[in-house]
């Protein structure tokens, strides 16, 4: 005969403990427990305790959910002697004369009918991680808003270290307006480039991209307003000119902008109301004029947040975001689904809301307006896109712009074709800063076997010119019967073999900022060990060039 099932209840840990917060469970219902073995954690007013099983058996029923919060002896979970034997949960409280405890918040949202189709519900979200007291005295040491703070531990409960890796992380903001600071993530160095990330994602939207930008650029990817680390007070709409200024206090001295979906319309607006500070502009996927699906999708994307798990969030939107042959792979389809939900769980549901609020005072870009664009602009458009598939009328709206179409790739062409993205945008950013120089004097661009170089001075006392040599190409063993020249390292690592007093070649690795002077006479040999940026000075003598060895059949002659 079997014994009769033993109660686990809230544990009182002091005689002025009154009630305890559930933390986590260590066993799954189902699960075989030992007796002296941890089976739950509590936290009270004053410390967060594992507390053991007082028996073995099997853990038949759980009473209570992490979060919730019981009074002393309230039943918490029920063990029996085996894992099979008849059990009913209300049957065994009734015997005990006991009550289900507290409610979680979770509870208290349902009942109330808060997960009515039109609700708007702060409540229906999962309860709170639980905090432990260690990681709430820190958070006040530091000034820290502990509720932003996403938890690592057993239940996801908030720990000290939690608290500390968070704070630490505040430091990689950049202010811009009084009391409010935008998480940024700052890689490279040379032109700034800013990355915008879309509607509900946050820039690890950006994250494959990152690596090969960052070579040659000052690259500062940005989360928007609420999302991440990002502030956002008040409780209004999020729109479109408020994330206008915010990056434009970040695009002082100008910037290349590349917007993805709602970042795309942010770019936009930044070309046209602060035109001085865009160098250029790429549009990914671009939002520039949100027709009837989107402002349903979006409106769906606002309601579940505040009702699902990131997960389940996940499973509802990813099938909009990702192409057909995308999500008939397995692998690819949980990874997409995986990487969702990380993002969603650091884009509050407030955060999606009022951002879903701020669109819908948004009408689009009148063609009148996008005729005032005025900077090199990229438009890609992905051609599977749901979300926002007029992307190449955008590009017929201004004037000069390149329409990139990504084939069979969904609304997150940034994830789901990262490389043909990723060469769109050097190229365009390549055109576009030589359009730059261009502009600045009297220059030309001369192709090369080796890459291309811009002459942007040429006049009877000295040539300015800028080389763009690429990774792995080098130009021809040479030297000079008149020119005398200089360089100077821009970007990238370039290997200089030059003649020295002795007449032997010696090697020098030169990275940005170093130079060396070319004297007349002195073979040399310039080899890109990755691409390489470099401006040369030198006397005019532009055909003065003796090839020795060339890579390319060009010896003993001045051809580009």
């Amino acid at each position: 005969m079997s014994q009769a099932p033993t109660l686990i209840a809230m544990p009182r840990l002091g005689m002025t403990m009154r009630e305890g917060r559930l933390v986590a469970w260590h066993v799954g219902v189902g699960g075989e427990v030992r007796r002296g073995e941890p089976l739950f954690v509590i936290e009270s007013d004053k410390a967060e305790v594992e507390i053991e099983a007082p028996a073995s058996g099997w853990l038949r029923h759980v009473f209570a959910a992490p979060g919730t919060v019981a009074a002393c002896g309230a039943p918490l979970a029920a063990l029996t002697t085996g894992p099979d034997e008849p059990f009913d949960p209300a049957g065994f409280l009734a015997s005990l004369g006991r009550a289900a405890p507290g409610k979680t918040p979770a509870d208290v949202a349902s009942e109330r009918g808060d997960d009515a189709p039109h609700a708007r519900s702060r409540a229906a979200t999962p309860p709170a991680a639980p905090v432990s007291p260690a990681a709430r005295r820190r958070a006040a040491d530091l000034g820290v808003d502990v509720t932003r703070v996403q938890g690592t531990g057993p239940g996801g409960r908030v720990t000290r270290a939690d608290v500390e890796t968070f704070a630490a992380a505040l430091g990689e903001r950049r202010e811009v307006a009084p009391g409010v600071a935008l998480e940024v993530r700052e890689r490279g160095a040379g032109p700034l480039v800013l990355l915008l990330p879309g509607f509900g994602s946050d820039l690890s939207t950006f994250a494959r991209l990152l690596p090969a930008l960052s070579r040659d650029h000052h690259v500062v990817a940005v989360n928007l307003r609420g999302v991440g680390l990002s502030d956002a007070p008040g409780e209004g709409p999020l729109d479109l000119s408020m994330f206008v200024e915010d990056v434009a206090a970040l695009a002082v001295g100008g910037a290349h902008v590349v917007g993805a979906s709602l970042g795309a319309a942010v770019a936009i607006g930044l070309a046209l109301a602060h035109p001085e500070l865009v160098r250029s502009l790429a549009l990914l996927t671009p939002l520039s004029s949100p027709d009837g699906r989107l402002r349903a999708v979006v409106d769906a994307w606002a309601r579940l947040a505040a009702r699902l798990t990131p997960e389940e969030l996940g499973c509802a939107l990813v099938p909009w975001l990702f192409s057909s042959r995308h999500l008939e792979d397995d692998a690819r389809r949980e990874r997409a689904l995986k990487g969702f939900a990380e993002v969603a769980a650091r884009v509050p549901s407030d955060t999606v809301r009022r951002m879903a609020e701020g669109l819908r005072s948004f009408g689009g870009f009148a063609n009148a307006d996008l005729a005032r664009v005025r900077v090199p602009t990229l438009v890609v458009e992905a051609g599977e896109d749901l979300l926002t598939p007029n992307a190449g009328s955008l590009a017929g709206s201004i004037a000069g712009a390149q329409h990139v179409r990504v084939a069979g790739s969904g609304h997150a062409v940034t994830l789901e074709a990262a490389a043909a993205v990723e060469a769109a945008l050097r190229r365009h950013l390549e055109a576009a800063e030589g359009d730059t120089r261009m502009e600045q004097g009297d220059g030309r661009r001369v192709e090369k076997p080796w890459g291309h170089e811009l002459i942007w001075a040429h006049t009877e006392r000295y040539v300015g010119k800028l080389l763009v040599i690429e990774a792995g190409k080098r130009l021809s063993l040479q030297l000079h019967e008149r020119k005398d020249e200089s360089i100077l390292v821009i970007r990238g690592r370039l290997r200089l073999e030059l003649e020295g007093d002795d007449g032997e070649l010696v090697a020098h690795d030169l990275g940005p900022g170093e130079h060396r002077r070319i004297r007349t006479g002195r073979k040399h040999r310039f080899s890109a060990v990755e691409r390489v940026e470099l401006v040369e000075v030198s006397t005019p003598e532009l055909d003065d060039v003796v090839r020795i060895s060339d890579d390319y059949g060009r010896e003993g002659t001045s051809k580009p």
